[in-house]
């Protein structure tokens, strides 16, 4: 059975919130049957993403990239 997990990408600093962010993915990966199989990104997430858009701080270039999945 596949099996889903958040994966840290990289830790940056984030110019719009003047801190640093963790940048992440949600990865899903096959079952056991098909093991040579690479993981498949589902989502992209930033540990500020919450903040970011209460505040209309959309300056982001991860989140423009999850939004355009």
């Amino acid at each position: 059975m596949a099996w889903e997990s958040w994966r840290t990408v990289k830790q940056t600093r984030c110019e719009a919130m003047n801190e640093e962010v963790t940048l992440q993915s949600r990865l899903v990966f096959a079952s056991d049957t098909l093991p040579d199989q690479p993981p498949r990104v589902l989502a992209y997430r930033c540990s500020s993403a919450e903040h970011c858009d209460h505040f209309d701080q959309t300056k982001c270039p991860w989140e423009s990239v999850s939004s355009s999945r």
